[in-house]
């Protein structure tokens, strides 16, 4: 169904801003980080030991801080 509107396409819809990302590496492994609030909160980890995965500091969802 096409939109029927005088408004532009891109400006038809509710704009919300991305969250903020950013990569943190620490001894070896890179976490991506999103932004929540005042904090950080894991959303992928990228390691060559397998360890990593299995530690729950790194899972996605938890929350980091950086030092």
């Amino acid at each position: 169904m096409p939109l029927l509107t005088v408004v532009s396409w891109t400006a038809a819809g509710p704009e919300t801003p991305p969250p903020e990302t950013r990569c943190f590496t620490e001894s070896g492994r890179a976490l991506e980080c999103v932004r929540e609030g005042e904090g950080w909160t894991v959303s992928r980890l990228i390691s060559t030991d397998l360890k990593d995965y299995l530690d729950p500091h790194f899972q996605p969802g938890a929350a980091y801080r950086p030092e």
